[in-house]
């Protein structure tokens, strides 16, 4: 058997080979091999169970809306973004990553790629499991709605790749060139209208997803964090030049009143009725 680290090298090998990126490799690897594995343990094992197989994996590895069932499975809010139930959904979203993945890759590091997936996914989470418990529409299926899939963390991954080079074009199902922009507009609008269809809370973690692509691209390109480090630092800058000059003017101030106080006690007493360091003083002022 082959050592794993040459395993690893030529599979470096044939990706380097055939130009696919190893970062997204990986994660439709991910996805696909869980899908393998969850639909092994139905075929294999879901007949010995005492309840329905699919049943089971999808209360462990869904997310779900009622928020006394999530946080009984708090872990659900990472496996939902790579559990796919049947092949369709798998297959086109495994294809929507590949095309957008690649485009993304263009423009992002693989690190960027792999925290755009992660924390647009969770984004996503946040937006589906907010919108069925605030509002009254989900009242009635709240209790029993569960999210599955890696749609959000693709359309964060869209969005940004999209929003980075609006007038890329490409062929929409291999015949019709249009831009990317006008994709992005499509699938936002779809998403937005399917919010009260059957897969609402598909849609409502797309559009979550959507966000912060768009505001992983904005913070990237704009680099806001930086801005705001540069108004700090003139902050303490422009704090330590001002109390840098009180203290200069209180030490004049200071010195003025103690040549004052010398002045008087010349004039009182005379050159003999000063100190040392009171001499000392008044000869320097007058110098």
């Amino acid at each position: 058997m082959a050592p794993v680290s040459s395993l690893s090298q030529q599979l470096q090998a044939w990706l380097a080979r055939w130009r696919i990126p190893s970062v997204l490799f990986y994660y439709l690897a991910s996805n696909v091999a869980i899908y393998l594995l969850c639909r092994f343990y139905v075929t294999l094992w879901g007949l010995g169970l005492h309840r329905d197989a699919s049943s089971a994996l999808l209360e462990f590895l869904a997310l779900p809306a009622y928020v006394p069932n999530l946080l009984r499975h708090p872990w659900t809010l990472l496996t939902y973004m790579f559990f796919h139930e049947d092949f369709t959904h798998i297959l086109f979203n495994m294809l929507w990553l590949w095309v957008f993945g690649k485009m993304f890759l263009q423009h992002f590091s693989p690190r960027q790629f792999q925290w755009v997936y992660l924390l647009g996914g969770f984004v996503g989470a946040l937006a589906y499991i907010a919108a069925y418990n605030i509002f009254p529409y989900f009242e009635l299926v709240l209790p029993h709605a569960l999210a599955m899939g890696a749609s959000a963390s693709i359309m964060a991954i869209t969005l940004a790749a999209i929003l980075a080079a609006p007038n890329q074009e490409v062929y929409l199902w291999g015949l019709l060139r249009i831009r990317v922009a006008w994709i992005a507009v499509g699938i936002l609008l779809i998403d937005f209208l399917g919010i009260t269809q059957s897969n609402a809370g598909g849609h409502i973690a797309h559009i979550g997803g959507a966000l912060f692509g768009s505001i992983f691209l904005y913070i990237t390109r704009h680099n806001p964090a930086h801005s705001i480090r540069l108004a700090w630092e003139k902050f303490l800058r422009d704090r330590t030049q001002r109390r840098q000059k009180r203290k200069h003017q209180r030490s004049e101030q200071d010195e003025q009143k103690e040549l004052d106080r010398i002045l008087k006690k010349l004039a009182a007493g005379g050159y003999g009725a000063l100190t040392a360091s009171e001499k000392e003083k008044l000869f320097r002022r007058q110098r």
